[in-house]
């Protein structure tokens, strides 16, 4: 009887591996081309769903001060600068910011924010507001006031009340400063 290897032919045990490899490299290279092609798609899927777009909006707000001996402002989400000057009027420049999912989300919950420069009896109070926001939206109002040097300042950050008269930080949040300020002095309310 004649052997296998002698006729040309391998034993019939390394052809079977032989075709089991094949069949295993036939499975492999499309799951492993398609797990390639889903981790770079993935990438893409997950950064896109982190993604988010930012619409914002500058403004400036000018009001008299005339007759006023305090000046009010409060946001609740941004920062807050103090400029002390001299000057006969409260400016204040405004830069509001929303961030979404959707370019409409975004730009249309910022139409819904309002910056207020306003008087009340000896007060010039500023103010952001606007709606809750839903819970894929972010709000941001920076507010950056130049004020007459004479006037009490009582600015407030997210219901933390700080009530101050110079040049120092009135928080530690560093979301209110005050600054290039002459001969004012600072405290602190609620502790």
């Amino acid at each position: 009887m004649l052997d296998r290897t002698q006729a040309g032919q391998a034993p019939i045990h390394s052809r079977v591996t032989t075709m089991r490899l094949m069949n295993l490299y036939r499975l492999i290279l499309p799951v492993a081309m398609l797990a390639v092609v889903l981790s770079a798609c993935g990438d893409s899927l997950v950064s896109s769903a982190d993604k988010r777009v930012s619409e914002s909006e500058s403004l400036t707000r000018t009001t008299d001060v005339a007759g006023a001996s305090e000046l009010v402002a409060e946001t609740t989400n941004g920062q807050i600068t103090l400029r002390a000057i001299e000057t006969d009027v409260v400016t204040v420049a405004a830069f509001k910011e929303v961030e979404a999912r959707e370019r409409y989300t975004a730009d249309s919950f910022l139409h819904d924010v309002e910056v207020t420069v306003e008087r009340r009896d000896d007060q010039v109070v500023v103010f952001a507001s606007y709606p809750k926001p839903p819970s894929n939206v972010n709000v941001s109002v920076q507010l950056d006031i130049t004020a007459p040097a004479d006037l009490i300042a009582r600015l407030s950050h997210a219901g933390d009340g700080a009530v101050g008269r110079g040049p120092q930080p009135l928080d530690r949040s560093g979301h209110i400063r005050v600054r290039e300020s002459q001969d004012l002095r600072t405290s602190r309310s609620g502790g």
